[in-house]
């Protein structure tokens, strides 16, 4: 029997009648005078008499509360946040009496079973699985064990696979290859390969491509290889694009590409004006501050002709002569000829003057003037010289000493310096005439050339090309007349020192 009391409103649990629901904790009914509201999990009970008008209505109240179905959610698979978002809570009048969830919560559970799938693919398993990227240092020693375990056991079965698959490839190179001279080949591929170079277009992009590839297999070294610039810019974009593309198209020696030290070398550069770089002078003073620097020179080969520059509208590959050369180039050329027909044209430099200090104890190392020469003199590098000496003076470095080859012009620079010190027997150092200090700057031939100079002339005196005849202490470098003339020097140095 079920009793009805009329009560100030509040929420009363069910249980207080003769009968009880399943999830009594969240079945609410709330009497106040003359009516009531029905609530399952905080929604509303929908199809309900909002006023009591009988005790059956009452009755048909609890029944319908009574037999209500809550969807249980996806809690089987996910303990937290089991249900849709868009979960109907109560499940409708026309639902199949064998549903446990709702519409939205059934979508729902599709999603979660994938979730869980991956979990238990990426479980305890994995951390210990070969292929695993768990650090070691997160694992435990059972798990260290493991991981062991299954590392050699791959190993084993990878081993096994290259034996079974060299063999196979044996036993099919048995049966079916046919030995052919490696000469053959290389001449047949050849032939090919400049058959289908003939056959292109000479502007053909293809063509180029061909004739560089053919040119690179054909070279004795790696180093002897030259480069076509359209075959740089290529490579420079495609590595620019991907590295490990560009790489692994260089190892698998489909195609013979630059390396890409050699790409460097044209992507890294830096756009230096001819003369002297006073900007990167103050760079340099900026970045290490004033100290004590060596001035390297050296002098390279160049290809000679025009470059035009885009971003500043001049052109690059004239020589750089002072106007003092240039005068001394008018009357040296034109001593039997009238001032009228002297030519006003410049020469194209065919090499580089470079001048690079080197800081004596920091690593400051920087190229600070660069000369476009054709014929360089012992006069004119004395010119420039001074120039840059004076710039860096003024900058604010001190410049110690001056390092060059052993070069004749290097030599005679040296000389020219000589009554600077008049009392030293041998010309190593100059007057520094923009220190304050009036230090002085010693010049240094450099040790490496030195030393190969030496070699060369111990190699070549009494063997190898017998250009030289050395006398040390009245005896002759080459040693008893019985040695080989190719009795290499280090062996006859050590019968000259025995």
């Amino acid at each position: 029997m079920i009793v009805v009391r009329k009560c100030m409103p509040t929420q009363l649990p069910i249980t207080y009648f003769n009968f009880l629901v399943d999830a009594m904790v969240t079945h609410y009914v709330s009497f106040t005078d003359g009516g009531w509201r029905a609530e399952i999990k905080g929604t509303p009970l929908p199809d309900c008499e909002p006023h009591i008008s009988s005790t059956n209505s009452v009755i048909q109240l609890f029944t319908r509360v009574a037999q209500s179905r809550l969807c249980q959610g996806n809690s089987d698979l996910k303990p937290t946040d089991h249900r849709s978002k868009d979960c109907e809570t109560i499940l409708s009048a026309s639902a199949p009496k064998t549903s446990l969830r709702c519409g939205k919560c059934s979508v729902y559970r599709g999603t979660l079973r994938k979730a869980k799938s991956r979990a238990a693919n990426s479980a305890d398993n994995d951390r210990v699985a070969a292929d695993s990227r768990t650090p070691f240092s997160t694992l435990s020693s059972t798990e260290l064990l493991d991981r062991c375990r299954n590392l050699s056991a791959s190993r084993q079965r990878t081993l096994k696979e290259i034996k079974d698959l060299k063999a196979r490839i044996s036993s099919i190179i048995a049966e079916k290859s046919v030995e052919v001279p490696e000469s053959d080949v290389n001449e047949s591929c050849k032939t090919k390969l400049i058959e289908g170079i003939n056959n292109l277009p000479a502007d053909s992009v293809k063509r180029l491509f061909l004739e560089q590839q053919l040119k690179a297999i054909t070279a004795t070294t790696a180093s002897a290889r030259r480069w076509h610039p359209t075959i740089l810019r290529w490579c420079l974009i495609m590595h620019k694009k991907s590295k490990t593309l560009y790489r692994y198209m260089r190892q698998s020696e489909f195609v013979c590409l630059p390396s890409e030290r050699t790409l460097s070398d044209y992507r890294c550069y830096r756009d230096v004006n001819s003369g002297v770089d006073q900007l990167h002078i103050l760079d340099c003073l900026e970045k290490y501050g004033e100290q004590d620097v060596s001035i390297l020179i050296d002098e390279m080969k160049v290809q000679e002709g025009l470059v035009y520059n885009s971003s500043s509208g001049d052109l690059w590959g004239f020589v750089d002569s002072l106007e003092a050369d240039s005068l001394l180039d008018c009357v040296a050329n034109s001593a039997s000829t009238a001032p009228s027909t002297i030519s006003k044209s410049e020469p194209l430099a065919t090499h580089a003057l470079s001048f690079m200090i080197r800081g004596l104890q920091s690593s400051l190392q920087a190229v600070v003037a660069t000369y476009g020469s054709h014929c360089m003199t012992a006069e004119r590098l004395f010119t420039r010289f001074w120039e840059v000496t004076a710039n860096l003076e003024l900058a604010g470095f001190r410049v110690r000493c001056c390092v060059s080859d052993g070069a004749s012009i290097n030599r005679k620079f040296y000389k020219l310096h000589m009554d600077d010190y008049p009392s030293d027997v041998v010309t190593h150092r100059a007057r520094n005439r923009f220190a304050p200090d009036d230090r002085p700057i010693y010049l240094v031939s450099d040790t490496c050339h030195l030393m190969k100079t030496t070699r060369n002339g111990m190699e070549n005196s009494g063997g190898n090309r017998n250009s030289r005849r050395l006398v040390v202490s009245d005896l002759f470098w080459g040693g008893s007349k019985e040695l080989p003339l190719k009795t290499p020097w280090w062996q006859r140095l050590i019968i000259y020192i025995l």
